[in-house]
């Protein structure tokens, strides 16, 4: 239990190192009248959908709203390379799926390889959170 909790910490300690998502449609269309217009519009074109219920189109209307200009695993990627951290993306869709499954059935891998992939993957988080750590103190020390 400790290391699923540790691993999971360590996928919440990324989303936060890792630059903050820009939302797709501010980047697209920065006028906010221009979003809400095409929000109504996609509203309006899903209402008519008859095997769509209110809570179906909310739901589509909100992640539209929530789409990220750059998907998680790019951002993910990129913080490691910043700091110089070999990490695929390939491998970083497959903790991605780890992560899923744990919080949201309780349940994931747990073969002798699964184990190790997280084990790697929680060690270049932390390896990340000490170079992180040691640039705000070079600026720190430098100003």
């Amino acid at each position: 239990m400790m290391r699923s909790v540790a691993f999971v910490l360590a996928f919440s300690a990324l989303e936060v190192l890792a630059a903050a998502p820009v939302g797709l449609l501010p980047t697209k269309i920065p006028d906010r009248s221009d979003r809400e217009r095409l929000l109504v519009s996609v509203r309006g074109l899903l209402t008519d959908q008859p095997n769509l219920s209110e809570t179906d189109v909310d739901r589509l209307i909100n992640s539209l709203s929530a789409a990220q200009a750059e998907s998680p695993i790019a951002r993910f990627a990129s913080a490691f390379d910043e700091v110089d951290i070999e990490f695929a993306a390939p491998e970083l869709m497959w903790i991605r799926e780890q992560r899923g499954a744990y919080v949201h059935s309780g349940r994931f891998d747990n073969s002798q390889e699964a184990v190790e992939r997280r084990n790697v993957f929680r060690t270049a988080v932390a390896a990340l959170t000490g170079r992180r750590l040691d640039a705000l103190a070079q600026r720190y020390v430098a100003s």
